[in-house]
């Protein structure tokens, strides 16, 4: 069996110690600047706010403002050793399988993120709350704790749609990780701004299709205001979470592909 169809623990760890050998100057300064500039751009925006004390509309919607734009820019620039011919050599050949490489990614790039900033953002909140009140007593800080709109959908807790209603949003929501993900896999050069061109054309091209078959086909006529394309409520629901997780195991599994064929 060829070493880039197999996976081994301790490759796999070797991988990873060496990334963090070479890399580990980049990550601390990543981690600092990300945290100093959330820090100024908390100040800024209390600034501008006039020191208001922040509920949690405004901790919670700067949260998905900030995750979802870092989000898109971290997951958008995976794969950093097959961006020049140079790197992709080195990266190519490093002794470890194609899996590997893809896994190692996929943690570093999506799962310490979804742990990651969340944590990062909570502490600097709370620290850059705590400093502005030491300076400016008048301002009051509260701390706040994650509460995002999605948990909140009116759905009864009997209702079979419960479970259904949460994974919908969470499965469209991580389109923010696997499409720049992908994106990066598939495009040398300038990926994210490629990869947000072809989505762009791919959801006009779906907002063609409802178009088409709502406005011109009549689909669904008569069948009542509460239906979308011939399917009731939970239907609905349960077609586009199902089309989601679709979507996302076809994406990953494009991208696995795709490194694969470059060591080919």
């Amino acid at each position: 069996m060829k070493i880039s169809d197999t996976f081994s623990i301790e490759r796999f760890g070797l991988l990873i110690k060496q990334h963090l050998i070479h890399n580990y100057r980049m990550l601390i300064v990543s981690i600092v600047g990300f945290s100093g500039g959330l820090f100024m751009l908390l100040l800024v925006i209390q600034a501008v706010n006039q020191f208001d004390t922040w509920g949690q509309d405004a901790f919670s919607g700067t949260f998905i403002t900030i995750f979802i734009g870092t989000a898109l820019l971290y997951a958008g620039t995976s794969f950093p050793g097959l961006r020049t011919r140079e790197k992709s050599y080195s990266y190519l050949l490093n002794p470890a399988s194609v899996f590997e490489k893809f896994l190692f990614e996929l943690i570093s790039r999506i799962l310490l993120f979804i742990i990651l900033i969340p944590l990062l953002y909570w502490v600097i909140f709370n620290v850059e709350g705590i400093f502005l009140h030491a300076i400016y007593p008048k301002f009051q800080f509260t701390s706040q704790s994650f509460d995002l709109p999605f948990l909140e959908l009116h759905v009864p807790e009997d209702s079979s749609l419960t479970y259904w209603a949460i994974a919908m949003p969470l499965a469209f929501g991580f389109m923010i990780f696997t499409l720049p993900f992908t994106g990066a896999s598939i495009f040398m050069k300038y990926p994210l701004p490629k990869t947000l061109f072809v989505v762009a054309i791919v959801f006009f091209f779906h907002v063609f299709l409802v178009f088409f078959f709502l406005e011109i086909l009549d689909f669904g006529k008569g069948t009542g205001n509460e239906r979308v394309l011939g399917m009731d409520a939970e239907g609905a629901i349960k077609f586009f979470t199902t089309y989601a997780v679709i979507a996302h195991v076809v994406l990953l599994t494009a991208a696995y592909f795709k490194l694969k064929e470059r060591e080919a």
